[in-house]
């Protein structure tokens, strides 16, 4: 079966970019992101005007679980990546490494306004999206194998260096 890697944080803290890097160097790796399954808009409560996108209640859990059930036995690595990649109890006790990316607000806020996915977001809801992480990111409080804040080149290779260990 194949080992189970969980990367972790906030909207634009660079779970991507470490997720391509991972991907890149590690034989046979599968990539599942959280942001493929999310659930059907009308299946996701509002905050205000706005889908809430910011709460695991969004994510198809039951697909996800069906893709790492299909997929065990055919990948070395199964990286899931997602700012909900922590927020639930059966995932995390599946994992075998964990990975959490740190920012403060100050740099979340600065990124996330340069995101032109969504269009102007009002400071509402990037206040909201903070706020969520805060709430939902680790909610069982697991011990977390790595945490990196601004992650560099450095840190992408002693996190590789980790997961070839496993």
């Amino acid at each position: 079966m194949g080992k189970l890697i969980l990367i972790a944080g906030v909207s634009r803290s660079g779970k991507t970019t470490l997720t391509k890097y991972l991907n890149e160097h590690l034989n046979n790796c599968l990539v599942i992101h959280q942001d493929r399954l999310v659930l059907p808009k009308a299946q996701i409560p509002k905050v205000r005007d706005r889908i809430d996108w910011e709460r695991p209640e969004s994510i198809d859990w039951t697909n996800l679980f069906r893709l790492l059930t299909e997929s065990a036995s055919s990948y070395d690595y199964i990286i899931v990546e997602g700012i909900f990649a922590l927020s639930n109890k059966k995932l995390v006790e599946q994992s075998d490494y964990s990975i959490a990316l740190e920012i403060d607000k100050e740099s979340y806020l600065e990124r996330r306004k340069l995101e032109t996915r969504w269009g102007t977001e009002p400071a509402w809801f990037l206040e909201h999206v903070w706020d969520s992480h805060l709430k939902y990111h680790n909610p069982y409080n697991i011990e977390i194998d790595t945490i990196l804040t601004n992650p560099t080149q450095s840190d992408y290779s002693q996190v590789l260096n980790e997961i070839n260990k496993l």
